[in-house]
């Protein structure tokens, strides 16, 4: 998280008995929401930024026909004693419906609308259903503190139930939670208590095309299915400390949050993954 009297941009530490209890608490129900995430569209997440074979169109299932992710190299933090380094939230102006959005807004938009529907019908009871003991108090003191007034105005003229709408206010009347959730996501990442839920193990497909697109699906399914859930329990975690308004419904801001905090990060060993399982590799590997 940010200090706020530090410096703007630069990394905040957490400390690491906070980031320890918060990735207890995450870890014990991610079993939970994986389960209820449709393989489909956990597919769709989990091939983002995938590289593209010669001969291939590139796997395109936002608005603008590009993944958010791009497929290059991105060197992931190694655990380390002491505290844990995140990125905290921009100091970000409370946006009036104008032509700007958080990146993390911006990524949602980019599934489009049926992904984001589906993924939200799946998790809405769950969401509301799922307890998660042992969070740690006092993840959000670094937001700026919202202003009432403009919450009721914003959330009466804005409307809409979705998703999109429900981030779109979020970044509103609090700026900088968007931000937050991605930091928080990427530290959970490499955690030992969160790696062996992302972990996948795989075994090469037989060199058939039926077989191997079924087995490339199914790794697909598990990596955005496991990615979607981390980032879905640690937008729950952080909302629980905000007052959203509704309408939207509280589901629809926690999984508009955690889809577009997933489509945010980048997986390098998941995509060499699905290079290696494209061309027919053989053998067996744990992918994260």
């Amino acid at each position: 998280m940010r200090d706020p009297n530090g410096i703007e941009g630069q990394p905040a530490a957490v400390p690491a008995d906070v980031l320890d209890e918060l990735a207890a608490a995450v870890a014990g129900v991610l079993p939970t929401l994986i389960a209820r995430i449709p393989p489909e569209p956990a597919a769709q997440l989990g091939r983002l930024g995938v590289p593209v074979a010669p001969g291939e169109r590139p796997i395109a299932p936002g608005r603008g026909g590009l993944p958010f992710v791009a497929p290059v190299p991105v060197a992931r933090p190694q655990p380390a004693p002491g505290p844990y380094f995140v990125s905290g939230p921009p100091a970000l102006p409370a946006q009036t419906g104008g032509p700007s959005a958080s990146s993390t807004l911006s990524a949602l938009r980019g599934l489009g609308q049926l992904l984001p529907e589906r993924v939200l019908g799946a998790l809405e009871l769950a969401v509301d259903e799922v307890e998660l003991p042992g969070v740690p108090g006092g993840l959000t003191t670094s937001l700026p503190i919202a202003e009432t007034q403009q919450w009721f105005v914003t959330a009466v003229v804005g409307g809409g139930g979705g998703t999109e709408e429900a981030v779109r206010l979020l970044d509103q009347l609090r700026p900088g939670v968007s931000a937050l959730a991605h930091a928080l996501v990427q530290a959970l990442a490499t955690h030992p208590a969160i790696t062996p839920h992302l972990a996948v193990e795989t075994s090469a497909p037989p060199h058939s095309e039926r077989d191997g697109a079924a087995a490339e699906s199914a790794i697909a399914a598990r990596h955005g299915a496991a990615y979607l859930a981390l980032a879905v329990a640690t937008a729950r975690a952080l909302l629980r400390e905000v007052a959203v308004p509704t309408p939207p419904s509280r589901a629809a801001t926690v999984v508009g949050l955690g889809l577009g905090t997933a489509a945010r990060i980048p997986h390098p060993e998941r995509l060499a993954d699905f290079s290696w399982i494209r061309i027919g590799g053989r053998g067996t590997r744990t992918v994260r």
